[in-house]
């Protein structure tokens, strides 16, 4: 639980001692909705996978869901490293939407969700015909409603994506 420190820092704001999410929480990606706040990330090969974590006030976190039961197919791997990487959240279409990596299954997927309780819908494999690569990718909707997938591939490569209203790319990716 974290607990405000006693002594605020050198610019008068007071830090926080213990930390703010308790464990192992890679990759995170965070999400305003109104006064809510949703986050998730990698959790590699721990089941069940993609955690969705819900908080007010950004110091009191609870899982609310899990986006991918243990039962499902995909991520269809356990090893170290081979479950889901990234968990890039998103609004769009009316629907809350989660893009992530699957190392030992090969590609991205999304699921979608009216809630972010849940139910979440089964895993979609994401097109790669338009230039798709890369893992860990983020999700951002610009101003006029239209979601775009930024690629990322190590330092070497990267990307910008544009994304239909299903969820999948259109067009050609363009390697910036």
């Amino acid at each position: 639980i974290a607990q405000i420190s006693n002594q605020p820092g050198t610019n008068g704001i007071q830090t926080y001692v213990n930390p703010v999410l308790s464990g192992d929480h890679p990759d995170q990606t965070l999400m305003r909705v109104g006064n809510d706040f949703y986050s998730t990330g990698s959790n590699f090969h721990f089941t069940p996978y993609l955690p969705i974590l819900h908080s007010t006030d950004l110091l009191h976190w609870e899982v609310i869901a899990r986006v991918i039961p243990y039962t499902s197919s995909i991520p269809n791997n356990d090893t170290p490293s081979g479950g889901t990487w990234q968990g890039a959240l998103a609004q769009f279409n009316n629907k809350f939407w989660v893009y992530f990596s699957n190392n030992a299954g090969g590609g991205q997927y999304f699921c979608t969700a009216t809630n972010m309780a849940g139910p979440w819908s089964a895993p979609v494999k994401v097109n790669t015909n338009t230039g798709v690569y890369g893992y860990d990718n983020s999700i951002f909707v610009d101003d006029d409603g239209t979601p775009y997938m930024l690629l990322k591939n190590g330092q070497a490569l990267n990307g910008l994506q544009r994304l239909g209203m299903d969820g999948q790319p259109v067009g050609q990716a363009i390697n910036m």
